[in-house]
């Protein structure tokens, strides 16, 4: 692994897309044609360790890209970098995961992307507990039981439901007449 110390002068933009973040690095998504970047010779998947001497290693994505952002026109920029390819095909492949798309209250997830799609504000997260199959197998069993209540109303005094909990008090319900 070798590292790269690129110093040259910002115009509009330094030419470089970001990708990782605070968990596995800042690491260069994309290198814009004829950029300072490019024609100091950083590469897809080098690492950013150090921009104008502020360390990267732990930094949120986010951060990063606001940072170079705010760099002023025509002042120097020096970037430390470092080729780990093989650690950010390893981010790729964890970002194409399949995901859930909803969310529930007590949910927890880890952020993976504080500037997904390269938008501000957009952040990719991972659920860090286990899968939700228990959650929805139960509320199936719930659901099914819900409808056989329905359909015999005349023994609901029959029909007993388990619960984890001892019942505080039974309630019968009792066609009056």
């Amino acid at each position: 692994m070798n590292k790269l110390n690129m110093s040259s002068t910002k115009g509009d933009s330094v030419g470089l897309r970001l990708a990782g973040g605070n968990d596995v690095g800042i690491f260069i998504a994309s290198v814009q044609e004829g950029s300072p970047a490019e024609k100091e010779g950083l590469h897809i998947g080098d690492q950013i360790l150090k921009v104008n001497n502020v360390d990267f290693q732990g930094v949120v994505r986010e951060e990063a890209v606001l940072f170079l952002l705010e760099i002023p026109k025509g002042e120097m920029v020096t970037i430390l970098a470092q080729n780990k390819p093989d650690v950010y095909n390893d981010i790729l492949v964890m970002r194409r995961r399949p995901s859930e798309p909803s969310v529930q209250p007590g949910d927890i997830f880890k952020v993976v992307d504080t500037l997904y799609d390269g938008k501000l504000g957009n952040w990719l997260a991972v659920p860090v507990a286990g899968d939700r199959a228990d959650f929805w197998r139960l509320r199936a069993q719930r659901s099914v039981k819900r409808k056989d209540l329905r359909k015999s109303r005349e023994n609901l005094s029959a029909q007993t439901l388990a619960t984890r909990f001892p019942a505080y008090e039974r309630v019968v319900l009792r066609e009056g007449g």
